[in-house]
């Protein structure tokens, strides 16, 4: 039962990055620290006078290593963010993107009372 729930969390933790990045992905930011992810996502911008045009707002994708989890933010209006989890009970992982690649991965390690996964993936960006 234990390692379900970690098959479990390795599948959310994949199909939430595949969503996340194949519908918003405009540009990565350079990956600074492995554990972050700074995407750039261009929305269209409206008033009471309709369509005004795109703003580019950056999202971000990191590992809260105190609660254990994958977290997921977004500015949803001018004066806040909308933050989800996508992921738990992980103990570690790392993103990486390089060079000529389209593609961002991940190798990340799943914990839960004593038992550990580990598990890697990828997701492509265009």
């Amino acid at each position: 039962m234990k390692s379900n729930i970690l098959d479990e969390e390795a599948t959310k933790l994949q199909t939430s990055l595949d969503y996340i990045i194949s519908r918003n992905w405009n540009g990565l930011s350079e990956i600074l620290d492995e554990h972050t992810i700074y995407f750039l996502t261009s929305v269209p911008q409206y008033t009471e006078e309709g369509f005004t045009g795109f703003a580019t707002i950056t999202q971000m994708i990191f590992f809260d290593e105190t609660s254990k989890r994958v977290i997921y933010t977004f500015p949803a209006t001018p004066d806040g963010t909308v933050t989800s989890v996508i992921a738990e009970n992980i103990s570690d992982i790392d993103f990486s993107a390089g060079g000529e690649t389209q593609w961002l991965t991940y190798d990340a390690t799943l914990s839960y009372e004593g038992v550990i996964r580990r598990t890697n993936g990828a997701v492509r960006f265009f």
